[in-house]
């Protein structure tokens, strides 16, 4: 799986979405666990993997915010839609594993629903990567689904049975990895980072235009707050 298929995957995934500002803070892990941000003033965020944008709604007033993501209709409608009317906020067409930033530059790094999405073998030159920009004493926020709930288990173990012929929607996508609770502490432990804050939990989803019982639309989540070891 090459770079520009990846990136084609992308374009033509955030191309298709259409959903609204009100919907995505419905559906989003990241609104309740970053609202502790809301509270800082003049400090230096960065959403990695920022698809269209929807943080810097709710981070991008007091402070100073840069998304970066490879997609480039991603980062058009980020900056069309949030972008041209703050000064604070800048996006950039660019790559996790090649960030464009010096170092010790950012407060806080958010890290939202973008783990699952790393090919595993290319995760540590990410997280390795996002702490040297990172201040000594930054933080970043990272949310990504439990690798141990039971259907994205057995997705996994399709997966791997299938040794990645399955495609479909029982598998999911070649691009989806969530990692086990363990596996992700230890990971972070192992690329440099100190976790001061692991949390478990579920969030439904209330957003009628998905075409599923309402009983099944839920996602198990975990948090994760570290910080440079």
């Amino acid at each position: 799986m090459g770079k520009k298929e990846s990136i084609s995957y992308w374009d033509s995934f955030w191309e298709g979405r259409r959903r609204t500002q009100k919907a995505h803070e419905i559906v989003d892990p990241r609104v309740d666990f970053v609202a502790p941000i809301k509270l800082y003033k003049n400090i230096k965020i960065l959403d990695a993997g920022c698809a269209k944008g929807y943080s810097a709604r709710a981070f991008g007033q007091e402070n100073f915010l840069v998304g970066i993501d490879f997609s480039k209709r991603a980062i058009e409608y980020a900056h069309r839609e949030f972008g041209k009317a703050n000064e604070n906020v800048e996006f950039i067409l660019g790559d996790l594993e090649h960030l464009p930033f010096k170092e010790d530059v950012f407060d806080v790094i958010l890290l939202s629903e973008v783990l699952e999405h790393i090919f595993e073998q290319k995760r540590e030159i990410v997280l390795r990567g996002l702490l040297h920009i990172i201040s000594s004493k930054g933080q970043l926020f990272l949310t990504t689904p439990n690798g141990m709930y039971p259907t994205i288990f057995l997705r996994k173990i399709l997966h791997l049975l299938s040794r990645g012929r399955l495609r479909s929607s029982i598998t999911h996508h070649i691009y989806d990895h969530p990692i086990f609770p363990r596996s992700l502490i230890k990971f972070l432990k192992h690329t440099g980072w100190k976790v001061i804050l692991y949390k478990g939990g579920s969030y439904r989803i209330p957003y009628t235009r998905y075409n599923s019982p309402k009983i099944l639309l839920f996602a198990i989540y975990q948090w994760v707050i570290a910080v440079p070891s």
